[in-house]
């Protein structure tokens, strides 16, 4: 029985094919009979399907489909997923490699979970091609965050290599066609928006070849279509949103003003799992969300204090300092209590207050 179809998308990747197959077919779940591969080559110049075809006498369940015109990577994807005989899903990057008992793993993880829809794992980064996963010296590790939705607003949560049901698509569709780098972050929030629940595995299940060629690194393409997704999400109602599926209230003004006072602590520290031991601010969000909670609540000193800091750390001091000065002038204790640690402590990033 097929519990999991694993789509490994094809174009010029002659390279990696053969490392990818023998990756996939050393899974302990396919040994099992429960994996299928299905191989979508979406035109390629090379000669891709050779490589496949000689897999396909030796082992059963590899499926391979070549279509007529180069398509995008989630349009292969959104292929596999019609194909797709498995009651759960994964992406199979050909440059990337699992650990063999990876697909095991996490589909056992959803067999046992029922609330959960889709699962991830961390992953060791590599720069060797075709490097197999036990090759790997482990140097570089990827660290994925426990599930929070409105992370998602932030940075992808879910990794490279995630595993999830198929009806997923039912509730949200297919990947969308027309992007060509960025669609598994666009899959990850529309995922978090319907209310859809993921667990992280905290166990290293695979790994990732970081290359210049990429399509998330080779050209601007990725950068434009994230802004694009940034631009779309992050506003007021899906902030809202998330942090309600996430258990937070919102029906009041102060539940609200607090709710965007936490989105503006996160995005105001992020620690992405591709960067160890580096964070990134972002911003513009930090801004939007103190904006929105100083709207609400602009009396509280706190908010005013928020909102001076966000504009302070975009360098706009003309318009940061009345804001901090008024939330100093009212004398609130939490408001002195930071003043007091940064003077202490030689800071001069000042620090976003909670709405308690």
């Amino acid at each position: 029985m097929i519990k999991v179809s694993a789509i490994v998308s094809l174009y010029n990747a002659m390279e990696f094919i053969e490392g990818c197959l023998e990756d996939l077919t050393q899974q302990s779940l396919f040994a099992s009979g429960e994996l299928e591969i299905i191989v979508i080559d979406s035109n390629s110049p090379q000669d891709e399907r050779s490589v496949v075809e000689r897999y396909q006498a030796r082992y059963p369940n590899i499926v391979y489909h070549r279509t007529p015109e180069r398509e995008t990577l989630y349009q292969a994807w959104n292929r596999g997923v019609v194909l797709a005989r498995g009651e759960y899903l994964t992406n199979a990057n050909s440059d990337d490699r699992h650990h063999p008992d990876a697909l095991y793993i996490m589909s056992r993880a959803l067999d046992v979970r029922s609330d959960i829809d889709l699962v991830y794992a961390d992953v060791y980064e590599s720069k060797i091609p075709n490097q197999t996963f036990k090759e790997n010296p482990g140097k570089v590790k990827y660290s994925y965050s426990s599930f929070w939705a409105p992370n998602a607003l932030l940075f992808h949560l879910f990794g490279c290599q995630p595993l999830w049901r198929k009806r997923v698509h039912d509730v949200i569709g297919g990947f969308d066609p027309k992007l060509r780098a960025a669609g598994d972050w666009e899959f990850c929030l529309r995922f978090c928006v319907a209310g859809l629940r993921a667990l992280h595995i905290p166990k290293v299940l695979g790994s990732f070849l970081e290359h210049g060629s990429s399509l998330s690194t080779g050209d601007s393409t990725s950068t434009k279509e994230q802004n694009d997704l940034r631009k779309k999400y992050i506003n007021k109602p899906t902030i809202l949103s998330l942090y309600r599926h996430e258990g937070f209230p919102i029906e009041t003004p102060q539940d609200q003003a607090r709710v965007f006072t936490e989105f503006a602590v996160q995005a105001g520290t992020i620690p992405l799992p591709w960067a160890p031991g580096r964070s990134y601010q972002d911003v513009g969000s930090t801004i939007l969300a103190c904006s929105a909670a100083f709207e609400l609540v602009g009396d509280d000193p706190r908010a005013a204090w928020n909102l001076g800091v966000a504009l302070r750390e975009a360098g706009r001091a003309d318009l940061s300092e009345p804001l901090i000065k008024r939330g100093v002038e009212q004398k609130h204790p939490q408001i002195d209590q930071a003043i007091m640690v940064a003077k202490r402590d030689g800071k001069t990033r000042l620090p976003f207050l909670p709405l308690e």
